[in-house]
């Protein structure tokens, strides 16, 4: 029976080595859907930092009180990453709290242009766009991030962005 059972899962491994270069041609990138990935964790959200930081430009919508309460918890780092002094240009939009007006106050990189949303509207998760990027972030108890590439998709949220960039 031992036996039996190890020749079918051996059986099933070498289907799955023949069918892999299958699976992997499925996922190539053909233009017309868009490419999605998942990502969680700390460590996930450092890379994106620095993926933004890194990028020629980019639109944010996010809430900097979230940001240290479930993240970072040190509000000089997070100062730090969001005025990387690479950044070439930069459009922040951050819920209105007294951390972000402590940002403000101390953000002299004249390459980031910030807004706050009114004190009535609640931020619970951040929007970035950058270089082609759709980012949408979530900085609950276990940070989530959605990575997805799509020019439709990428120019309905800058819509939306400036949208709200304007009325502000």
């Amino acid at each position: 029976m031992l036996n039996e059972r190890k020749n079918i899962l051996e059986e099933q491994v070498l289907w799955f080595k023949e069918m892999l270069p299958m699976f992997e041609k499925m996922k190539q990138y053909t233009g017309h859907l868009p490419q999605v990935q998942y990502y969680e964790g700390k460590e996930a959200l450092e890379y994106f930092f620095n993926q933004i930081a890194e990028a020629s430009y980019s639109y944010s919508i996010f809430s900097l009180d979230d940001l240290l309460k479930h993240v970072y918890h040190d509000i000089d780092h997070v100062l730090e990453k969001l005025s990387h002094r690479s950044i070439r240009w930069a459009k922040r939009i951050m819920s209105s709290s007294e951390l972000s007006k402590e940002y403000l106050s101390k953000q002299s990189n004249e390459n980031i242009e910030r807004k706050l949303l009114p004190e009535w509207y609640e931020m619970k998760a951040e929007i970035t766009l950058y270089d082609g990027v759709l980012l949408q972030m979530s900085f609950g108890d276990h940070p989530t991030i959605l990575e997805m590439k799509h020019p439709i998709f990428y120019q309905a949220h800058k819509t939306l962005f400036d949208y709200i960039w304007t009325s502000l």
